[in-house]
């Protein structure tokens, strides 16, 4: 077993000494090994001075891809909100219309008015009117519970009760007037009574309501 490594041993260092021999004899050979040496320790230390660099570089591209994401959807935001102005601008008489139907507060004042000008336009006599608790100023709660059928979510109800009399056609005609009133109501009672006067027998309508808003 010695022997066979022993014998080994001497072939494979015939073989080194044997290209060793040749390497300084031949010039050509020794020109190519030193210039393969070289453009390997070139290679080498350029990968890992080039490798701090080519991370930079993959970072650098992906944060300019996220960049380029984030710009698209930038940009597709501000076409919605291009759009969105348009329609805004297109649907403006109806969204000021809204809003005076159904304001942000009570506003009393500006439902009296649309009821004076329905009776106006219907000659009968409004014999009272009067409004429910609201919140002209403020955002305090009002305790509004009653068991009368709920609003709409997120909607308040500015009561107010109206009594007239005249006629039964122009009742009838100011009731009919009523249901056009632009700002909406919830019927709550619709009735109507005779009393005696010093003019004889009157009829006497009377109508119990809520006008919703928002909170």
């Amino acid at each position: 077993m010695a022997v066979g490594w022993r014998a080994n041993y001497l072939r494979y260092k015939s073989y080194f000494l044997d290209v060793v021999g040749h390497y300084q004899k031949r010039q050509d050979l020794k020109v190519f090994m030193e210039l393969f040496l070289s453009l390997a320790t070139i290679s080498i230390f350029g990968i890992f001075a080039i490798k701090p660099t080519l991370v930079a570089m993959a970072e650098l591209i992906k944060e300019i891809e996220g960049k380029r994401q984030i710009l698209s959807i930038m940009n597709q935001k501000i076409e919605n909100l291009n759009r969105a102005q348009v329609l805004y601008e297109e649907e403006r008489a109806n969204i000021d219309l809204l809003k005076l139907a159904i304001p942000k507060k009570g506003e009393p004042e500006a439902l009296v008015r649309q009821l004076e000008g329905v009776a106006s336009q219907n000659p009968v006599t409004i014999l009272s009117l009067s409004m429910g608790k609201v919140n002209i100023l403020g955002d305090g709660t009002l305790d509004t519970s009653t068991k009368l059928d709920v609003l709409p979510v997120g909607a308040e109800g500015l009561t107010f009760s109206l009594s007239s009399t005249s006629d039964y056609p122009l009742l009838a005609s100011f009731v009919q007037a009523m249901e056009g009133l632009r700002r909406p109501y919830k019927l709550d009672t619709l009735y109507i009574n005779t009393e005696e006067s010093e003019a004889g027998r009157e009829l006497i309508l009377v109508i119990n309501a809520r006008s919703p808003y928002l909170k």
